[in-house]
């Protein structure tokens, strides 16, 4: 089908354009894959292999040991991204743009492990509706499985105490973030603790093996203040998403709607004359109503009329440049500060934020415990109590007055 490497990179490209996608990053990494590839390819006297690129990856990220680590783990995407463009054009398959998962899921491959691995995830679709979440547990309990299956492991009664310790001192937790890690010894135990229930263990209390990681320090949550909530609300013409991601900061200031519930909002869902909007929450699977503002509905018709790039998505939110698909990133509000003319710099960006800024204000407006859990979708009450360290002047009540422990040695 193509006669030279020069030619399947040439038209690989020309598709990536055709589908939309106009992001210089994107273009500039694959052109730059394409330039370090071609000599490589080329000495093979080939077209592609797709194993000769890989290869040429591993020993061009080897030589990048001086960058930091996250910058080489996203260019290092950025290039098998190209890749496998490459390998899926050659191969005839590229009909529309594709993400390709930056390694290979790890799974076991005993019949008895893939059975447990099954059953668990059927457990977890009852208990939970976010698929994200689902995904993220199996994803840690098949690795644990599998690596267990590497030291020799291949019946669940067969699991004890040591095999699990040394599952957890293995490489895979070294050089990673504390936060990370702890996250991922959770969702492990969570998985021991099924087992046990299930009888499927020789050994009790196995979870107990897990090791916990407790942060030093607790965090004052932070939130916007007055000036940067102007900045995030303010307009800025020259960026292709600006009505789009104002209206998205407006819609969770003032209704507290978490980021993945709000880019999930179809047409339907939207009841124009109650000027109500009805969701089914992607993390809890509970309905939730919330009341459009004036604010809220001038900012989303706003972006329907003015910006919304026409197509047939049920989506509200689509995105600004490439496919006209709902958005799939989380929103990230450091560009719009950075064109603001401001001094006041966040402690932190993205829509989380947001929702805790909605969260603090009920508060200090005297909302109860109940409108407040209520209002930002959460099951548990006791959750609402972090947003307590946001109000200033409740804070200083906190404060323990030293009038009955006198000092008298004078100050120094």
């Amino acid at each position: 089908m193509f006669d030279s490497f020069e030619e399947l990179a040439r038209d690989t490209r020309d598709k990536v354009l055709d589908f939309g996608i106009t992001s210089r990053s994107v273009l500039a990494s694959f052109d730059r894959c394409i330039r370090e590839l071609k000599p490589v390819i080329e000495a093979k006297g080939i077209v592609f292999s797709l194993d000769t690129a890989l290869k040429w990856l591993d020993d061009y990220m080897a030589k990048t040991h001086r960058l930091k680590e996250n910058y080489k783990y996203s260019l290092g995407s950025e290039l098998r991204r190209t890749i496998m463009l490459l390998n899926d054009n050659f191969n005839g398959e590229l009909n529309h743009w594709r993400v390709y998962a930056s390694r290979q899921a790890t799974r076991p491959t005993c019949p008895e492990f893939i059975a447990a691995l099954d059953d668990y995830v059927e457990y977890l679709n009852k208990c939970y509706s976010s698929e994200n979440t689902i995904d993220l547990k199996k994803r840690c309990a098949a690795h644990c499985l599998a690596n267990l299956e590497k030291a020799g492991i291949t019946a669940l009664k067969e699991i004890d105490h040591q095999c699990l310790s040394d599952y957890f001192a293995s490489d895979h937790f070294t050089n990673r973030e504390p936060d990370g890690v702890a996250t991922e010894y959770g969702r492990v135990r969570m998985f021991i603790e099924y087992l046990e229930e299930k009888g499927l263990l020789s050994f009790m209390n196995l979870h107990c093996t897990v090791p916990k990681i407790r942060s030093a320090t607790k965090q004052i949550v932070t939130t916007y203040n007055e000036e940067q909530k102007k900045a995030v609300l303010d307009n800025y013409p020259t960026f292709p998403a600006n009505l789009r991601d104002k209206s998205i900061c407006t819609l969770i200031l003032q209704s507290g709607l978490r980021f993945c519930d709000v880019k999930a909002i179809k047409f339907d869902d939207i009841d124009w004359e109650k000027k109500e909007i009805h969701i089914i929450q992607r993390k809890t699977g509970v309905p939730l109503t919330v009341y459009m503002t004036p604010d809220i509905e001038n900012a989303i018709v706003d972006y329907i009329l003015n910006e919304r790039r026409e197509s047939d998505s049920r989506y509200i939110f689509i995105k600004a440049t490439g496919p006209k698909s709902s958005i799939g990133r989380n929103l990230n509000t450091r560009k719009r500060f950075r064109a603001a003319d401001t001094d006041s710099e966040p402690a932190e960006y993205g829509s989380h934020i947001l929702r805790r800024t909605f969260a603090s204000e009920l508060l200090e407006s005297g909302a109860s415990m109940d409108v407040i859990t209520a209002g930002l979708g959460h099951t548990d009450k006791s959750v609402v109590n972090k947003y307590l360290s946001t109000n200033s002047e409740k804070m200083k009540l906190c404060a323990l007055s030293i009038e009955e422990y006198p000092y008298m040695g004078g100050l120094f």
